[in-house]
């Protein structure tokens, strides 16, 4: 899903690109992987959401990423609101209910 378009939820992932120029959601290869970094996400709340990831300087680390009034990571064609990470794409996950 577009950062843009989609408030994620916990269980959801947040992903933010590893290559010098920043992938955006147009670039996603749509049969193979691709360099980035995946948090999930714990906590969507009204202007902070709570991710956790693993691998990060040898540690499981919590991030507070701040979201839209909505919970989404950006506005409509808008960069990211957290200047940190250029998150780009929020694969969405299909848990069994």
């Amino acid at each position: 899903e577009r950062p843009d378009a989609y408030a994620p939820k916990p269980g959801d992932l947040i992903c933010f690109s590893h290559t010098r120029r920043p992938l955006r959601f147009e670039d996603v290869p749509r049969r193979r992987a691709f360099p980035a970094h995946c948090d999930i996400v714990v906590a969507n709340q009204a202007t902070v959401m709570t991710a956790v990831g693993g691998n990060v300087d040898d540690a499981v680390t919590e991030k507070h990423v701040p979201v839209t009034e909505d919970g989404r990571l950006s506005n409509a064609g808008a960069a990211p609101l957290d200047s940190r990470y250029p998150w780009f794409i929020v694969l969405r996950v299909g848990y069994e209910q």
